[in-house]
C-alpha cells in the first residue's frame, strides 16, 4: 500500500509524464497475466493510481487498447486480480467518460463490459462491491450520454 500511495502522489506531481513510465509495465503484465497474478495485479493497480493526474489525451490512447485486455482480465481465477481489475474498470469509467470528454466505452464493447463486471456475483462480497462499482459507473455514463 505504502508503494501504492508513493505513485498516486507521484502521478499527481509530474501528471502526463507518469504515463511513459506506467504504462508499458502495465501493458506487458496484463497480456502476459497468466503465469504471475501478482506482476498483473500490481500493473493493474498501477494504472487505477494513476487514472486521475495525467490529461485524457495522454490516457486515452492506452485505455483504448488496454479496455479488452483489462475485460479479459475479469475472467480470471485469481481473486486478487479480479478485485483489482474492477475497482480499476470502475475509475476508468468514472474519470474518462463521455462527460469528461472521451470515453473507453462504446456501443461495440459496453454488452461484453457488463458481462464480465456481472460474471459471477458470487464471489466474495467485497469483490461483487467493486464489480457492482463498475456497473454502477458505467450505468451514469450511459444515462449522462443520453441526456
Amino acid at each position: 500500500m505504502a508503494g501504492g500511495t508513493c505513485l498516486c502522489l507521484v502521478a499527481m506531481t509530474v501528471g502526463d509524464a507518469i504515463v511513459p513510465l506506467v504504462m508499458p509495465f502495465v501493458q506487458t503484465s496484463i497480456l502476459e497475466n497468466d503465469n504471475d497474478w501478482r506482476a498483473c495485479e500490481a500493473s493493474i493497480y498501477a494504472l487505477g493510481l494513476i487514472l486521475e493526474d495525467p490529461t485524457i489525451e495522454k490516457l486515452s490512447p492506452w485505455l483504448s487498447i488496454l479496455l479488452d485486455n483489462l475485460v479479459d482480465v475479469m475472467f480470471t481465477s485469481n481473486s486478487h486480480v479480479i478485485d483489482r481489475t474492477a475497482w480499476t474498470l470502475s475509475h476508468v469509467f468514472e474519470l474518462h467518460s463521455p462527460v469528461a470528454g472521451h470515453s473507453v466505452i462504446t456501443q461495440e464493447n459496453l454488452p461484453r463490459v457488463i458481462v464480465a463486471l456481472l460474471d459471477d456475483l458470487s464471489d466474495s462480497s467485497h469483490i461483487a462491491e467493486k464489480k457492482l462499482g463498475g456497473v454502477e459507473k458505467t450505468n451514469s455514463v450511459i444515462l449522462k450520454t443520453a441526456n
